[in-house]
């Protein structure tokens, strides 16, 4: 229970349980998990409340880690905050489709692809692919010709789920 102690701090309580509402109610039977479910819905929310979480302090996250706030923002059935965080991020994206900052990576492009591709299927809304045809086009060009290249060679694909790609920023 939080404690309340003006009225000013009753609004911002009421704020977030109306934010937190809009996701779909779980019923679990462990009190600690609720708490850390909910705990978690307030971490998204908080994430999302921004233009751009990407530009978050202390560091800036890449495109790997905003894919999956997307993606845990669309589970918990959050879906604007998912598509403007989705939209967002092709500001990042340059001309050959990687992500700034994070050239040297593939699976920045190939988690944001996915990202997009899951929040098109949970909403059933192909409005976002429409807007975002050019800039999906490009990550998509950028994983053809990255995954399809003869410097590939079957021992780097073993190696990792993609060929030369950096560790994930976690």
């Amino acid at each position: 229970q939080i404690r309340i102690h003006d009225q000013a701090d009753g609004y911002v309580v009421n704020g977030w349980e109306a934010q937190t509402r809009r996701a779909p109610r779980l019923e679990i039977p462990e009190p600690r998990l609720v708490e850390a479910v909910a705990a978690a819905r307030c971490a998204l929310l908080l994430h999302a409340g921004g233009d751009d979480v990407g530009s978050w302090p202390p560091q800036v996250i890449g495109g790997l880690d905003t894919a999956e706030v997307c993606l845990a923002l669309d589970a918990h059935g959050l879906h604007a905050e998912a598509e403007r965080l989705l939209l967002g991020f092709v500001d990042r994206q340059g001309l050959d489709g990687s992500f700034a900052g994070e050239s040297s990576r593939i699976d920045a492009p190939a988690a944001w692809l996915h990202a997009v591709g899951t929040h098109v299927r949970l909403t059933g809304d192909p409005s976002l692919v429409e807007a975002l045809v050019g800039p999906v086009a490009k990550a998509a060009h950028l994983l053809r010709r990255r995954l399809g290249s003869r410097r590939t060679r079957r021992d780097d694909v073993v190696a990792g789920l993609y060929p030369g790609a950096a560790a994930p920023s976690w």
